[in-house]
């Protein structure tokens, strides 16, 4: 069911994107930011491809990619309230009287726009050196169409094979738009000689090693800039690392110690959760491949090891440590369940604990939409002005105290404000 953060935070994308491009209406800008999120197109690509309009015959845009032919139709209210309806059924009726006339080529120009018109010969084109795919997306920050209703569209369409049906609400893109702002990222490890264990039960699938601390720098390098980390590696981790912190000096300075073949043993190691880790098992060293991974657990291990790699290199070659992979096969809910466990199990506030959660995400872009870095972690924008950075424990307090009138427990009991409300 929609849920007022989800339509807020889209509402405010969509008016930030009126206002960057100059649209006329809100409508218009939800699907140039729908096309944007959906395809990665860029606002030439955008243009080209939005055939909304008078006499669209419900199609409001698209976009032909070698022999893949994408085809949209949108709805989009600024009423929170009327986001608890269904995508109306006669809109997806009209749509499909135009899409089987245009398989059939018995469209008529003097029907629909000119700028249909144009993508439908060029779609009738290419229908003359072989088969299409056709992918339907029915996009809107209301609800989906009631299932008599899809099952209506997709029969009536499943005839002429190679077509796929998509269907996004609000949520969906909200998660989209969720998932695009952070780089995926991929890379390689070495396990130490036979030093790993696994086991699986089912998608998931756990591995516990023994790696080489340099291997680890490698794996978290900028790959624009061998002296930097890549902090895209951490967006998962709830807490942003604080280098003069006493426990982050004290593990750099165990790693370059005479005795730093004792890291293994001193330090807990690191959680790295995953969609994909493959390596040949049952051999020596195996060279693995991670896809999509996360470290959610040892960010401050991580980038104390990185400052001690660049202080002392060759000193920093003796030092092993024990990585736990969790490999997730993109199940979303269960890699933020190990997130959240594994830094649970550490001194942590319920604040860190939560600062991954879904809402968070949508209120820090919410936020960035209006111009304020939402501080979903501690010190998370420590290098904006104060005066644009909004602090969500501190924001969670005056709800307390304001919208709830709990002021008291808000002043002098906020570890309400994560917990029980």
């Amino acid at each position: 069911m929609p849920n007022l953060s989800t339509f807020s935070m889209l509402h405010e994308k969509v008016k930030k994107y009126k206002v960057i491009n100059d649209l006329d209406t809100f409508s218009i800008a939800f699907i140039g930011l729908s096309l944007e999120t959906i395809l990665h197109l860029n606002s030439d690509e955008i243009e080209d491809a939005i055939t909304d309009g008078s006499m669209d015959g419900g199609i409001d845009a698209i976009y032909i990619s070698d022999r893949m032919v994408h085809i949209f139709t949108f709805k989009y209210t600024e009423d929170f309230e009327k986001t608890r309806k269904n995508f109306p059924e006669n809109d997806l009726d009209k749509l499909l009287v135009t899409i089987q006339s245009i398989y059939n080529r018995q469209l008529i120009k003097a029907d629909v726009n000119e700028i249909l018109w144009d993508k439908v010969n060029d779609i009738w084109t290419l229908f003359e050196s072989g088969v299409l795919d056709f992918r339907y997306y029915i996009c809107s920050n209301k609800l989906k169409p009631v299932e008599h209703a899809r099952r209506k569209f997709e029969q009536a369409l499943k005839p002429f094979r190679f077509v796929d049906f998509i269907y996004l609400d609000q949520e969906d893109l909200v998660n989209k738009i969720l998932e695009h702002k952070y780089r995926k990222v991929n890379g390689q490890l070495s396990f130490i000689d036979k030093q790993y264990f696994e086991r699986s039960d089912g998608n998931i699938k756990g591995i516990v090693a023994t790696v080489a601390a340099d291997n680890l720098i490698k794996l978290v390098t900028d790959p624009d800039n061998k002296d930097q980390i890549n902090e895209d590696v951490f967006n998962d981790n709830v807490r942003v690392y604080k280098k003069n912190n006493r426990i982050n000096e004290s593990i750099v300075e165990t790693a370059l110690s005479e005795e730093n073949y004792q890291f293994w043993y001193l330090n807990n190691g690191i959680t790295i959760v995953c969609e994909d880790c493959t390596y040949m098992p049952n051999t020596r060293s195996p060279h693995v491949t991670l896809s999509n991974f996360q470290i959610v657990n040892g960010g401050q291990t991580t980038h104390a090891l990185f400052e001690a790699y660049h202080k002392d290199l060759e000193r920093f070659e003796n030092v092993l440590l024990l990585v736990r992979i969790c490999q997730t096969k993109r199940d979303n809910i269960i890699a933020d369940k190990i997130s959240e466990t594994t830094n649970s199990q550490t001194p942590v506030t319920t604040r860190d604990l939560h600062a991954n959660d879904r809402i968070q995400r949508k209120l820090e872009d919410e936020f960035r939409s209006l111009g304020y870095f939402y501080e979903r972690k501690a010190n998370q924008y420590e290098d904006e002005l104060d005066t644009h950075r909004l602090n969500n424990e501190l924001l969670a307090q005056l709800y307390l105290a304001y919208y709830l009138n709990m002021s008291s427990e808000a002043k002098n009991n906020k570890s309400l404000v994560f917990s029980e409300k």
